[in-house]
């Protein structure tokens, strides 16, 4: 069952690269020198003082419409920093979402048992 989801990721992600082509959706914008952070499943570029871009393969997400609903959920619930999603950027064959978001400076700790 993993081997057919791989399979069917893939197809999803050459359909993708050709749809990006078609409608001129590469971000090309990004500079790497304003790399901020990297999670488990996002590197964070600083775009300004006021927002960044996230990058995301989707390695974590079954296919890459699980991500993109995720997206929607995550907006849904989470209206204050929500994404916008700008296009795709590749790099060393890895195609990425990009997304951009508000940037959040912490001012204090983040208490996980909240968040839970």
């Amino acid at each position: 069952m993993a081997k057919d989801q791989q399979q069917r990721k893939e197809e999803e992600t050459k359909n993708l690269i050709q749809f990006t082509e078609s409608n001129s959706l590469w971000v090309e914008n990004i500079n790497i020198d304003l790399y901020l952070s990297q999670g488990a499943e996002q590197k964070v570029y600083l775009k300004d003082g006021l927002t960044v871009f996230k990058l995301n393969d989707a390695i974590y997400y079954a296919s890459w419409f699980d991500y993109f609903h995720n997206l929607l959920l995550n907006n849904l619930f989470f209206p204050d920093t929500a994404y916008q999603l700008l296009g795709f950027y590749k790099d060393l064959d890895v195609l990425y979402a990009v997304v951009e978001q508000p940037f959040v400076k912490a001012n204090e700790k983040t208490d996980l048992n909240i968040v839970k």
